[in-house]
């Protein structure tokens, strides 16, 4: 099973560094571009079913992005809803300023990720190999690829937790972890379940990358206003 996660276009509070939180602020022009060229991108994957959160930046990112598939219905999951920063939403962060005691807390984010995650990870489950097989994986070829469509601090949340002992998911070889996460920029974690320890592996091959974006990257907003500790 292939996960394909993208952070949504563009927004006019991401040029200003406005911090948004669970402010519904809508895709400006560039984010819808930036939709645009996200949807060329996700054409070589053969995606099967579509998340994304709630939030109209996000939601509108993955229409763009999939309207070459009709066929493919595009879930809203309170799960995939960026974090909220409470008093701290619609205004730039001062230096060293920290999340505010009526944000929501990074654990809380995870919680309902986990909510998310698990619930879809739990209904991909192969079926077992039959009696006697060799090879447990030679029965049943998993071309499932789920693409959700979430927000930069989500994203580093995400990140935090699936690389915890939580979770059996590592970085593959030539990820950098450390890339900044770009508006309509795309993760990719290849997840196989392995039957004998009954979980779930997950290898995270890229990380927020921005190959579509390399031509137009002088007018790209780097950092996540919303990625507050």
């Amino acid at each position: 099973m292939r996960l394909i996660l993208a952070r949504h276009g563009q927004t006019d509070d991401n040029v200003r560094g406005v911090i948004q939180g669970q402010k519904d602020t809508p895709l400006n022009d560039w984010g819808r571009f930036e939709s645009k060229r996200l949807a060329e991108a996700l054409k070589k994957y053969q995606i099967t079913e579509a998340y994304t959160s709630p939030l109209s930046r996000a939601s509108e990112t993955a229409q763009i992005a999939l309207a070459h598939r009709s066929d493919i219905p595009i879930c809203s999951h309170p799960g995939l809803k960026e974090r909220c920063l409470g008093s701290l939403e619609g205004r730039r962060r001062k230096r060293g300023e920290t999340a505010p005691a009526d944000a929501e807390s990074n654990g809380a984010v995870s919680i309902r990720m986990r909510h998310w995650l698990d619930k879809l990870l739990a209904s991909h489950i192969p079926p077992p190999p039959p009696l006697g097989a060799t090879d447990p994986k030679a029965h049943f070829k998993d071309d499932t690829v789920i693409l959700a469509v979430s927000h930069g601090g989500w994203l580093g949340v995400f990140l935090r937790t699936v690389l915890s002992s939580a979770y059996h998911f590592r970085p593959g070889k030539g990820c950098n972890l450390n890339a900044p996460l770009m508006n309509a920029s795309v993760t990719v974690i290849d997840c196989e379940y392995d039957q004998l320890e009954k979980k779930w592996k997950g290898v995270i091959n890229s990380w927020a990358d921005a190959s579509h974006l390399k031509d137009v990257m002088e007018k790209e907003v780097i950092g996540v206003a919303d990625d507050v500790r």
